[in-house]
This record gives C-alpha cells, sequence and structure tokens, in this order.
C-alpha cells in the first residue's frame, strides 16, 4: 500500500496534513457516522472522536453540515495536536 493509505505515528504535522487533505472522501455533502455508503466518513470521524475524547452528538454538533474542505483541515489540526 502507498504511504498516503494511514498516518504513521511518528508522522510529522506537515505529512500529516497531506495525507488528510489527500485522503479519499466522497461527494456527499455533511458528515454522518454508520452510512454503509459512506465507510470514509465513518473512518474519519472515528479519527477525529479517537483524537478529541468527545461524543458523537458533541462531534455532529460541530462538523454535521461542514463539507470535506472544511472538515479535513479541523481533522489535521486535531490529529496533530493529539
Amino acid at each position: 500500500p502507498t504511504e498516503l493509505s494511514r498516518l504513521n505515528l511518528l508522522d510529522p504535522p506537515d505529512v500529516i496534513a497531506k495525507k488528510i487533505k489527500k485522503c479519499k472522501t466522497d461527494a456527499f455533502t455533511g458528515m454522518e457516522w454508520d452510512n454503509p455508503e459512506r465507510p470514509e466518513c465513518t473512518n474519519l470521524l472515528n479519527i477525529y472522536q479517537a483524537v478529541t475524547g468527545r461524543s458523537r452528538e458533541d462531534i455532529l454538533g460541530e462538523v454535521g453540515e461542514m463539507k470535506w474542505g472544511e472538515f479535513k483541515p479541523l481533522l489535521a489540526d486535531a490529529v496533530v495536536q493529539h
């Protein structure tokens, strides 16, 4: 698999941001968990939840209406800060 297929624990912040920016997403607007048509969305939300320690409800209240271009930088910042 390509190096872009995963986040490594020792990746520097700029590499983490680049990988998240380039990760596969879908054409839907908004974020949601557990939609079988959107496994990428569930995966990225799970990462966000893991690094922030917040509840699903709290996260969806913040990012539920976001587009990918808004969510990915937020996710990258959260992963780097963690």
